[in-house]
Protein backbone atom coordinates (compact mmCIF):
# COMPACT_ATOMS: atom_id res chain seq x y z
CA UNK A 1 0.00 0.00 0.00
CA UNK A 2 1.29 3.46 -0.85
CA UNK A 3 0.25 6.70 0.79
CA UNK A 4 0.50 10.02 -1.02
CA UNK A 5 0.55 13.56 0.26
CA UNK A 6 -0.10 16.39 -2.20
CA UNK A 7 0.14 14.46 -5.47
CA UNK A 8 0.02 16.44 -8.72
CA UNK A 9 1.00 16.06 -12.36
CA UNK A 10 1.84 18.73 -14.97
CA UNK A 11 1.78 18.98 -18.73
CA UNK A 12 5.01 20.35 -20.16
CA UNK A 13 3.61 21.08 -23.64
CA UNK A 14 1.27 23.61 -22.08
CA UNK A 15 3.70 25.26 -19.71
CA UNK A 16 3.39 28.66 -21.34
CA UNK A 17 -0.39 28.60 -21.11
CA UNK A 18 -0.17 27.47 -17.52
CA UNK A 19 2.02 30.41 -16.70
CA UNK A 20 -0.54 32.80 -18.14
CA UNK A 21 -3.27 31.27 -15.96
CA UNK A 22 -2.36 33.10 -12.78
CA UNK A 23 -3.51 32.25 -9.28
CA UNK A 24 -5.83 35.21 -9.28
CA UNK A 25 -7.49 34.08 -12.50
CA UNK A 26 -8.00 30.57 -11.13
CA UNK A 27 -9.37 31.97 -7.86
CA UNK A 28 -11.79 34.08 -9.88
CA UNK A 29 -13.00 30.99 -11.71
CA UNK A 30 -13.46 29.17 -8.41
CA UNK A 31 -15.45 32.13 -7.06
CA UNK A 32 -17.74 32.02 -10.09
CA UNK A 33 -18.19 28.30 -9.55
CA UNK A 34 -19.15 28.81 -5.90
CA UNK A 35 -21.65 31.48 -6.91
CA UNK A 36 -23.11 29.21 -9.55
CA UNK A 37 -23.41 26.31 -7.10
CA UNK A 38 -25.06 28.56 -4.53
CA UNK A 39 -27.68 29.59 -7.08
CA UNK A 40 -28.29 26.01 -8.12
CA UNK A 41 -28.16 24.29 -4.74
CA UNK A 42 -29.99 27.04 -2.87
CA UNK A 43 -32.83 27.21 -5.35
CA UNK A 44 -36.31 26.60 -3.95
CA UNK A 45 -39.58 26.06 -5.70
CA UNK A 46 -40.70 29.53 -4.63
CA UNK A 47 -37.82 31.04 -6.66
CA UNK A 48 -38.77 29.19 -9.85
CA UNK A 49 -41.70 29.31 -12.18
CA UNK A 50 -44.27 27.11 -10.46
CA UNK A 51 -47.37 25.83 -12.17
CA UNK A 52 -48.31 22.94 -9.93
CA UNK A 53 -49.44 19.81 -11.72
CA UNK A 54 -50.80 16.37 -10.95
CA UNK A 55 -49.06 13.02 -10.52
CA UNK A 56 -50.69 9.64 -11.10
CA UNK A 57 -49.55 7.19 -8.40
CA UNK A 58 -50.38 3.49 -8.55
CA UNK A 59 -49.13 -0.01 -7.77
CA UNK A 60 -48.28 -2.26 -10.70
CA UNK A 61 -46.82 -5.75 -10.25
CA UNK A 62 -45.73 -4.89 -6.70
CA UNK A 63 -43.91 -1.79 -7.97
CA UNK A 64 -44.77 1.81 -7.07
CA UNK A 65 -45.14 3.96 -10.19
CA UNK A 66 -45.32 7.78 -10.42
CA UNK A 67 -46.29 9.47 -13.68
CA UNK A 68 -46.59 13.25 -13.82
CA UNK A 69 -48.15 15.70 -16.27
CA UNK A 70 -46.52 18.55 -18.17
CA UNK A 71 -46.55 21.01 -15.26
CA UNK A 72 -44.21 21.45 -12.26
CA UNK A 73 -44.50 18.59 -9.81
CA UNK A 74 -43.09 18.17 -6.31
CA UNK A 75 -43.55 14.82 -4.54
CA UNK A 76 -42.37 13.30 -1.28
CA UNK A 77 -42.41 9.57 -0.51
CA UNK A 78 -41.96 9.13 3.22
CA UNK A 79 -42.15 6.12 5.53
CA UNK A 80 -44.06 6.85 8.74
CA UNK A 81 -43.17 5.60 12.20
CA UNK A 82 -45.78 2.81 11.88
CA UNK A 83 -44.42 1.60 8.53
CA UNK A 84 -46.93 3.17 6.15
CA UNK A 85 -45.59 4.72 2.95
CA UNK A 86 -47.12 8.12 2.20
CA UNK A 87 -46.85 9.71 -1.25
CA UNK A 88 -47.65 13.42 -0.91
CA UNK A 89 -47.82 16.31 -3.31
CA UNK A 90 -46.04 19.47 -2.22
CA UNK A 91 -46.28 23.11 -3.26
CA UNK A 92 -49.69 22.59 -4.86
CA UNK A 93 -49.01 19.30 -6.64
CA UNK A 94 -51.99 16.93 -6.45
CA UNK A 95 -51.87 13.13 -6.28
CA UNK A 96 -54.31 11.28 -8.54
CA UNK A 97 -56.21 14.55 -8.90
CA UNK A 98 -56.68 14.98 -5.16
CA UNK A 99 -55.01 17.00 -2.41
CA UNK A 100 -54.94 13.90 -0.20
CA UNK A 101 -51.81 11.68 -0.26
CA UNK A 102 -51.60 8.16 -1.64
CA UNK A 103 -50.98 5.80 1.30
CA UNK A 104 -49.66 2.26 1.27
CA UNK A 105 -50.78 1.06 4.69
CA UNK A 106 -49.01 -1.70 6.58
CA UNK A 107 -46.13 -1.76 4.13
CA UNK A 108 -43.39 -2.10 6.78
CA UNK A 109 -41.85 0.92 5.02
CA UNK A 110 -41.06 -1.34 2.04
CA UNK A 111 -41.85 -1.21 -1.67
CA UNK A 112 -41.69 -4.88 -2.66
CA UNK A 113 -40.17 -4.40 -6.11
CA UNK A 114 -39.32 -1.20 -8.00
CA UNK A 115 -39.95 2.51 -7.57
CA UNK A 116 -40.32 4.06 -11.02
CA UNK A 117 -40.82 7.81 -11.37
CA UNK A 118 -41.40 9.94 -14.45
CA UNK A 119 -42.70 13.24 -13.12
CA UNK A 120 -43.20 14.94 -16.48
CA UNK A 121 -41.83 17.82 -18.50
CA UNK A 122 -41.87 20.64 -15.94
CA UNK A 123 -39.56 21.58 -13.05
CA UNK A 124 -39.81 18.52 -10.81
CA UNK A 125 -38.61 17.47 -7.36
CA UNK A 126 -38.77 14.06 -5.72
CA UNK A 127 -37.72 13.22 -2.17
CA UNK A 128 -37.70 9.63 -0.87
CA UNK A 129 -37.13 9.38 2.88
CA UNK A 130 -36.87 6.31 5.08
CA UNK A 131 -38.16 3.81 2.51
CA UNK A 132 -36.82 0.36 1.59
CA UNK A 133 -37.06 -0.41 -2.14
CA UNK A 134 -36.88 -4.14 -2.80
CA UNK A 135 -35.37 -3.99 -6.29
CA UNK A 136 -34.62 -0.94 -8.46
CA UNK A 137 -35.16 2.81 -8.22
CA UNK A 138 -35.54 4.40 -11.66
CA UNK A 139 -36.08 8.10 -12.34
CA UNK A 140 -36.62 9.68 -15.75
CA UNK A 141 -35.98 13.41 -16.05
CA UNK A 142 -38.01 15.73 -18.23
CA UNK A 143 -37.59 18.81 -20.35
CA UNK A 144 -36.88 21.27 -17.53
CA UNK A 145 -35.08 21.06 -14.15
CA UNK A 146 -35.09 17.96 -11.93
CA UNK A 147 -34.10 17.46 -8.28
CA UNK A 148 -34.03 13.99 -6.72
CA UNK A 149 -33.09 13.11 -3.15
CA UNK A 150 -32.79 9.72 -1.43
CA UNK A 151 -32.52 10.05 2.34
CA UNK A 152 -32.20 7.12 4.78
CA UNK A 153 -33.33 4.87 1.93
CA UNK A 154 -32.22 1.32 1.11
CA UNK A 155 -32.39 0.14 -2.50
CA UNK A 156 -32.04 -3.62 -3.03
CA UNK A 157 -30.57 -3.47 -6.54
CA UNK A 158 -29.79 -0.59 -8.89
CA UNK A 159 -30.36 3.14 -8.73
CA UNK A 160 -30.72 4.48 -12.28
CA UNK A 161 -31.21 8.22 -12.77
CA UNK A 162 -31.65 9.69 -16.24
CA UNK A 163 -31.64 13.44 -16.02
CA UNK A 164 -33.41 15.55 -18.58
CA UNK A 165 -32.42 18.62 -20.57
CA UNK A 166 -32.48 21.15 -17.73
CA UNK A 167 -30.43 21.58 -14.56
CA UNK A 168 -30.21 18.39 -12.55
CA UNK A 169 -29.65 17.85 -8.81
CA UNK A 170 -29.28 14.50 -7.06
CA UNK A 171 -28.41 13.60 -3.47
CA UNK A 172 -27.86 10.23 -1.81
CA UNK A 173 -27.68 10.73 1.96
CA UNK A 174 -27.39 8.07 4.67
CA UNK A 175 -28.56 5.43 2.19
CA UNK A 176 -27.56 2.04 0.80
CA UNK A 177 -27.59 0.81 -2.80
CA UNK A 178 -27.43 -2.98 -3.16
CA UNK A 179 -25.98 -2.99 -6.67
CA UNK A 180 -25.05 -0.21 -9.14
CA UNK A 181 -25.50 3.57 -8.95
CA UNK A 182 -25.90 4.90 -12.49
CA UNK A 183 -26.56 8.57 -13.18
CA UNK A 184 -26.61 10.28 -16.56
CA UNK A 185 -27.49 13.86 -17.41
CA UNK A 186 -27.66 15.55 -20.81
CA UNK A 187 -28.78 19.13 -20.30
CA UNK A 188 -27.75 22.03 -18.08
CA UNK A 189 -25.72 22.11 -14.88
CA UNK A 190 -25.56 19.05 -12.64
CA UNK A 191 -25.04 18.75 -8.89
CA UNK A 192 -24.40 15.28 -7.46
CA UNK A 193 -23.82 14.72 -3.74
CA UNK A 194 -23.23 11.26 -2.25
CA UNK A 195 -22.82 11.54 1.53
CA UNK A 196 -22.54 8.85 4.21
CA UNK A 197 -23.78 6.10 1.89
CA UNK A 198 -22.87 2.63 0.61
CA UNK A 199 -22.90 1.50 -3.02
CA UNK A 200 -22.32 -2.26 -3.14
CA UNK A 201 -21.22 -2.46 -6.77
CA UNK A 202 -20.28 -0.01 -9.56
CA UNK A 203 -20.76 3.76 -9.58
CA UNK A 204 -21.16 5.50 -12.93
CA UNK A 205 -21.71 9.26 -13.25
CA UNK A 206 -21.95 10.44 -16.87
CA UNK A 207 -22.71 14.16 -16.98
CA UNK A 208 -22.76 15.48 -20.55
CA UNK A 209 -24.26 18.94 -20.02
CA UNK A 210 -22.80 22.19 -18.75
CA UNK A 211 -21.10 22.58 -15.36
CA UNK A 212 -20.88 19.43 -13.26
CA UNK A 213 -20.44 19.60 -9.52
CA UNK A 214 -19.78 16.28 -7.78
CA UNK A 215 -19.03 15.56 -4.12
CA UNK A 216 -18.55 12.05 -2.72
CA UNK A 217 -18.04 12.20 1.04
CA UNK A 218 -17.81 9.61 3.84
CA UNK A 219 -19.06 6.86 1.53
CA UNK A 220 -18.09 3.36 0.40
CA UNK A 221 -18.15 2.37 -3.27
CA UNK A 222 -17.39 -1.34 -3.30
CA UNK A 223 -16.43 -1.76 -6.95
CA UNK A 224 -15.47 0.39 -9.95
CA UNK A 225 -16.09 4.12 -10.06
CA UNK A 226 -16.38 5.92 -13.40
CA UNK A 227 -16.97 9.68 -13.52
CA UNK A 228 -17.16 11.59 -16.80
CA UNK A 229 -18.00 15.30 -17.00
CA UNK A 230 -18.94 17.56 -19.90
CA UNK A 231 -17.86 20.88 -21.31
CA UNK A 232 -18.42 23.31 -18.44
CA UNK A 233 -16.30 24.35 -15.48
CA UNK A 234 -16.46 21.15 -13.43
CA UNK A 235 -15.60 20.38 -9.81
CA UNK A 236 -15.12 16.82 -8.53
CA UNK A 237 -14.28 16.09 -4.88
CA UNK A 238 -13.89 12.74 -3.13
CA UNK A 239 -13.39 13.01 0.63
CA UNK A 240 -13.20 10.46 3.46
CA UNK A 241 -14.34 7.59 1.26
CA UNK A 242 -13.38 4.07 0.18
CA UNK A 243 -13.41 3.16 -3.51
CA UNK A 244 -13.18 -0.60 -3.92
CA UNK A 245 -11.58 -1.32 -7.30
CA UNK A 246 -10.66 0.76 -10.35
CA UNK A 247 -11.42 4.49 -10.37
CA UNK A 248 -11.60 6.53 -13.58
CA UNK A 249 -12.05 10.30 -13.35
CA UNK A 250 -12.35 11.89 -16.80
CA UNK A 251 -12.90 15.63 -16.82
CA UNK A 252 -14.36 17.63 -19.70
CA UNK A 253 -13.18 20.52 -21.82
CA UNK A 254 -13.69 23.38 -19.34
CA UNK A 255 -11.45 24.66 -16.55
CA UNK A 256 -11.94 21.79 -14.13
CA UNK A 257 -10.85 20.86 -10.60
CA UNK A 258 -10.25 17.46 -8.99
CA UNK A 259 -9.86 17.32 -5.21
CA UNK A 260 -9.05 14.08 -3.32
CA UNK A 261 -8.68 13.95 0.45
CA UNK A 262 -8.49 11.00 2.86
CA UNK A 263 -9.47 8.46 0.21
CA UNK A 264 -8.64 4.74 0.12
CA UNK A 265 -8.54 3.37 -3.40
CA UNK A 266 -8.74 -0.38 -3.98
CA UNK A 267 -6.63 -0.59 -7.12
CA UNK A 268 -6.00 1.73 -10.08
CA UNK A 269 -6.67 5.45 -9.97
CA UNK A 270 -6.70 7.20 -13.34
CA UNK A 271 -7.52 10.88 -13.63
CA UNK A 272 -7.48 12.53 -17.06
CA UNK A 273 -7.83 16.26 -17.52
CA UNK A 274 -9.58 17.80 -20.52
CA UNK A 275 -8.62 20.65 -22.81
CA UNK A 276 -9.00 23.42 -20.24
CA UNK A 277 -6.78 24.68 -17.42
CA UNK A 278 -7.37 21.86 -14.96
CA UNK A 279 -6.06 21.44 -11.42
CA UNK A 280 -5.70 18.42 -9.14
CA UNK A 281 -4.97 18.24 -5.43
CA UNK A 282 -4.60 14.93 -3.58
CA UNK A 283 -4.09 14.83 0.19
CA UNK A 284 -3.61 11.68 2.23
CA UNK A 285 -4.77 9.08 -0.27
CA UNK A 286 -4.05 5.34 -0.15
CA UNK A 287 -3.77 3.08 -3.18
CA UNK A 288 -2.11 -0.20 -4.19
CA UNK A 289 -0.63 1.44 -7.30
CA UNK A 290 0.76 4.90 -8.04
CA UNK A 291 -2.13 7.13 -9.11
CA UNK A 292 -2.04 8.19 -12.75
CA UNK A 293 -3.18 11.80 -12.93
CA UNK A 294 -2.58 13.06 -16.46
CA UNK A 295 -2.58 16.49 -18.09
CA UNK A 296 -3.41 18.56 -15.03
CA UNK A 297 -1.97 22.08 -14.96
CA UNK A 298 -2.26 23.10 -11.32
CA UNK A 299 -1.24 21.44 -8.07
CA UNK A 300 -3.91 22.93 -5.81
CA UNK A 301 -7.65 23.61 -5.88
CA UNK A 302 -8.49 27.03 -4.47
CA UNK A 303 -11.37 27.15 -2.00
CA UNK A 304 -12.07 23.41 -2.20
CA UNK A 305 -13.23 23.01 1.40
CA UNK A 306 -15.65 25.95 1.15
CA UNK A 307 -17.13 24.59 -2.06
CA UNK A 308 -17.60 21.12 -0.56
CA UNK A 309 -19.19 22.50 2.62
CA UNK A 310 -21.65 24.47 0.52
CA UNK A 311 -22.71 21.43 -1.50
CA UNK A 312 -23.14 19.12 1.46
CA UNK A 313 -25.01 21.76 3.44
CA UNK A 314 -27.47 22.22 0.59
CA UNK A 315 -27.82 18.55 -0.41
CA UNK A 316 -30.00 19.49 -3.34
CA UNK A 317 -32.52 21.36 -1.21
CA UNK A 318 -33.31 18.16 0.71
CA UNK A 319 -33.43 20.02 4.01
CA UNK A 320 -35.75 22.64 2.53
CA UNK A 321 -38.15 19.98 1.28
CA UNK A 322 -37.94 17.71 4.32
CA UNK A 323 -40.96 18.11 6.65
CA UNK A 324 -40.65 19.93 9.98
CA UNK A 325 -41.24 18.41 13.40
CA UNK A 326 -44.72 19.91 13.39
CA UNK A 327 -45.40 18.57 9.87
CA UNK A 328 -44.51 15.03 10.95
CA UNK A 329 -46.58 15.21 14.14
CA UNK A 330 -49.67 16.68 12.49
CA UNK A 331 -49.57 14.24 9.55
CA UNK A 332 -49.45 11.13 11.77
CA UNK A 333 -52.76 10.27 13.46
CA UNK A 334 -50.90 8.38 16.18
CA UNK A 335 -49.58 11.74 17.44
CA UNK A 336 -52.99 13.45 17.55
CA UNK A 337 -53.10 13.74 21.36
CA UNK A 338 -49.55 15.09 21.44
CA UNK A 339 -50.53 17.73 18.90
CA UNK A 340 -53.65 18.68 20.88
CA UNK A 341 -51.59 19.11 24.06
CA UNK A 342 -48.93 21.18 22.28
CA UNK A 343 -51.71 23.47 21.09
CA UNK A 344 -53.24 23.64 24.57
CA UNK A 345 -49.87 24.56 26.11
CA UNK A 346 -49.11 27.02 23.28
CA UNK A 347 -45.88 25.19 22.44
CA UNK A 348 -46.31 24.68 18.69
CA UNK A 349 -44.21 27.75 18.01
CA UNK A 350 -41.50 26.55 20.40
CA UNK A 351 -40.88 23.41 18.36
CA UNK A 352 -41.17 25.23 15.04
CA UNK A 353 -37.85 27.00 15.54
CA UNK A 354 -35.11 26.71 12.93
CA UNK A 355 -32.71 25.60 15.68
CA UNK A 356 -32.69 21.78 15.76
CA UNK A 357 -34.56 19.97 18.51
CA UNK A 358 -34.95 16.33 19.51
CA UNK A 359 -38.45 15.24 20.51
CA UNK A 360 -39.21 12.06 22.44
CA UNK A 361 -42.77 11.76 21.18
CA UNK A 362 -45.32 9.64 23.09
CA UNK A 363 -47.92 8.01 20.87
CA UNK A 364 -51.63 8.14 21.63
CA UNK A 365 -51.58 4.89 23.63
CA UNK A 366 -48.90 6.37 25.86
CA UNK A 367 -51.05 9.41 26.63
CA UNK A 368 -54.14 7.28 27.28
CA UNK A 369 -52.16 5.33 29.90
CA UNK A 370 -50.76 8.57 31.33
CA UNK A 371 -54.26 10.05 31.76
CA UNK A 372 -55.42 6.93 33.56
CA UNK A 373 -52.30 6.66 35.75
CA UNK A 374 -52.62 10.20 37.09
CA UNK A 375 -56.42 10.35 37.27
CA UNK A 376 -56.74 13.05 34.62
CA UNK A 377 -59.34 13.71 31.95
CA UNK A 378 -58.81 14.22 28.24
CA UNK A 379 -61.89 15.42 26.37
CA UNK A 380 -62.45 17.52 23.25
CA UNK A 381 -58.72 17.85 22.65
CA UNK A 382 -57.85 19.23 26.08
CA UNK A 383 -56.31 17.78 29.23
CA UNK A 384 -57.84 18.67 32.60
CA UNK A 385 -56.82 17.80 36.14
CA UNK A 386 -53.42 19.52 36.05
CA UNK A 387 -52.44 23.15 35.68
CA UNK A 388 -51.14 24.61 32.43
CA UNK A 389 -47.72 25.04 34.07
CA UNK A 390 -47.56 21.32 34.87
CA UNK A 391 -48.65 20.37 31.34
CA UNK A 392 -46.01 22.67 29.86
CA UNK A 393 -43.35 21.19 32.12
CA UNK A 394 -44.31 17.63 31.13
CA UNK A 395 -44.20 18.41 27.41
CA UNK A 396 -40.85 20.24 27.58
CA UNK A 397 -39.45 17.25 29.48
CA UNK A 398 -39.80 15.40 26.16
CA UNK A 399 -37.66 17.87 24.18
CA UNK A 400 -33.88 18.29 24.03
CA UNK A 401 -31.77 20.84 22.18
CA UNK A 402 -29.90 19.78 19.03
CA UNK A 403 -30.01 16.70 16.82
CA UNK A 404 -29.60 13.85 19.32
CA UNK A 405 -29.75 10.67 17.26
CA UNK A 406 -30.32 7.21 18.69
CA UNK A 407 -26.62 6.33 18.87
CA UNK A 408 -25.99 9.40 21.03
CA UNK A 409 -29.05 8.69 23.17
CA UNK A 410 -27.98 5.12 23.86
CA UNK A 411 -24.40 6.09 24.60
CA UNK A 412 -25.45 8.68 27.21
CA UNK A 413 -26.40 8.28 30.85
CA UNK A 414 -28.86 11.15 30.53
CA UNK A 415 -30.17 13.75 28.09
CA UNK A 416 -30.74 17.33 29.24
CA UNK A 417 -34.33 18.36 28.52
CA UNK A 418 -35.64 21.83 27.75
CA UNK A 419 -37.68 21.54 30.94
CA UNK A 420 -34.39 21.65 32.84
CA UNK A 421 -34.23 18.16 34.31
CA UNK A 422 -32.18 15.36 32.76
CA UNK A 423 -33.90 12.42 31.11
CA UNK A 424 -32.22 9.28 32.45
CA UNK A 425 -31.12 6.62 29.95
CA UNK A 426 -30.58 2.95 30.71
CA UNK A 427 -29.83 -0.05 28.50
CA UNK A 428 -30.86 -3.70 28.24
CA UNK A 429 -33.52 -2.89 27.26
CA UNK A 430 -33.15 0.76 26.18
CA UNK A 431 -35.30 2.79 28.56
CA UNK A 432 -35.85 6.51 29.17
CA UNK A 433 -36.84 7.96 32.53
CA UNK A 434 -36.84 4.39 33.92
CA UNK A 435 -40.25 3.83 32.30
CA UNK A 436 -40.39 4.49 28.55
CA UNK A 437 -39.25 2.22 25.74
CA UNK A 438 -38.32 3.33 22.22
CA UNK A 439 -40.80 2.34 19.50
CA UNK A 440 -39.06 4.11 16.60
CA UNK A 441 -35.91 6.20 16.34
CA UNK A 442 -34.21 8.75 14.09
CA UNK A 443 -37.23 10.14 12.27
CA UNK A 444 -35.49 13.12 10.72
CA UNK A 445 -37.18 16.46 10.21
CA UNK A 446 -35.94 19.70 8.72
CA UNK A 447 -35.46 21.12 12.21
CA UNK A 448 -34.66 18.06 14.30
CA UNK A 449 -35.22 14.40 15.11
CA UNK A 450 -38.15 12.46 16.55
CA UNK A 451 -37.89 9.30 18.66
CA UNK A 452 -41.22 7.61 19.43
CA UNK A 453 -41.72 6.39 23.01
CA UNK A 454 -44.40 4.10 24.41
CA UNK A 455 -44.83 5.88 27.76
CA UNK A 456 -45.09 9.53 28.81
CA UNK A 457 -41.96 10.73 30.61
CA UNK A 458 -42.62 12.16 34.06
CA UNK A 459 -40.61 15.08 35.48
CA UNK A 460 -40.43 15.68 39.22
CA UNK A 461 -43.22 18.28 39.08
CA UNK A 462 -45.60 15.31 38.85
CA UNK A 463 -44.44 13.89 42.17
CA UNK A 464 -47.50 13.60 44.39
CA UNK A 465 -49.87 13.75 41.41
CA UNK A 466 -52.15 10.83 40.65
Amino acid sequence: MTRFLSTASGRSTRASKSARASKSARASRRARLVASRRRLCGQTLESRRLLAGDVDVFIRHDSLVLRGDADDNSVEIVATSVGDIVVSGKDGTTINGEAEPFVIAGAAATIERDLIARLGRGDNTLLVDGVTIGDDFVYYGGRDDDSVGLLRTDVGDDVTIRGGRGDFNFSLDISNVGDDLRISSFGGSSTIVVDDSLIADDTSLLLHGDEAFIVVRDSVHADDVFIRTGGGEDFVAVIGSELGDDTFLLLGSGDDSLYLEDVEFGDRVIGLAGRGDDAVEAIDITTTRDPLLLSFEGSSVAGASDIVDLAVAQLVDAEVRRPTLVDIATSNPDFSILVDLLIQADLVGAISTDDPLTVFAPNNDAFVSFVSEFGLTFEDGELSGVSLDVLTSVLLFHVAAGNVDSSEVLSSESIESLQGEPISVSLDPPTLDARAGLLAVDIRARNGIIHVVNTVLTPSILDGEG
